[in-house]
């Protein structure tokens, strides 16, 4: 799974048919809709690692306002029963530890069986150490069946979005995954700059072509 999305001047989505899933065609249309001007801050005066911070947090915030709106207007159009919902950093457990990724599409907090999205964020410029490697294994953990705490159905995709990156920010971390057995391959990584487009790839894509 490897791919492009454009949004056009008439406002629709160049490339999204080839998403088979209709939860990922309408996050992904949510990142698109984020404009450029909260993946940047101006405040000068902060240390830096706060307006990394800063910068994740005002981005996660506008993708949720986004992604809201368009699930909203889905779910308007589907039966009660297939209706899902947001959730920003909600308590999770993994192997019995809590875990808070920064947002999920789900049925609701009553509901462990209906698990649709599961996304991490990360800026370029916040990559440190191993940290991308390690949402990438959490993000591989939601989507494994028997780590979730209470008998929960694990997550049907997991994306992380990188904001201002690329593959080699992606390989580069994978490398330092030294077991290779923590990697769910079907984890999506999506890469954008708020200029109206994105591209996307499967962990499993990614490493067949390098």
């Amino acid at each position: 799974m490897k791919g492009c999305i454009t949004k056009s001047s008439v406002g629709t989505y160049r490339g999204i048919d080839s998403i088979d899933d209709e939860h990922l065609k309408i996050l992904f249309k949510a990142i698109i809709e984020v404009d450029q001007q909260y993946y940047y801050t101006t405040n000068p005066e902060k240390p830096s690692n706060e307006i990394l911070e800063q910068l994740e947090r005002i981005f996660a915030y506008e993708l949720y306002h986004q992604w809201s709106i368009l699930l909203n207007d889905y779910n308007k159009r589907i039966s009660k029963d297939d209706r899902r919902i947001i959730n920003g950093e909600i308590r999770k457990q993994l192997l019995g530890v809590n875990k808070y990724p920064d947002m999920v599409l789900h049925k609701g907090h009553n509901d462990i069986h209906h698990q649709e999205i599961v996304v991490e964020i990360k800026r370029k410029a916040a990559i440190k150490d191993d940290n991308v490697a390690q949402d990438i294994i959490k993000l591989s953990q939601f989507m494994t069946d028997g780590f979730l705490g209470c008998c929960a159905s694990p997550y049907r995709n997991g994306v992380l979005i990188l904001t201002s990156g690329g593959e080699e920010d992606i390989k580069d971390q994978l490398m330092l995954i030294t077991d290779k057995k923590q990697i769910n391959y079907d984890v999506i990584c999506v890469f954008c700059n708020g200029d109206e487009k994105l591209s996307y790839i499967t962990l499993s894509e990614f490493l067949k072509n390098k």
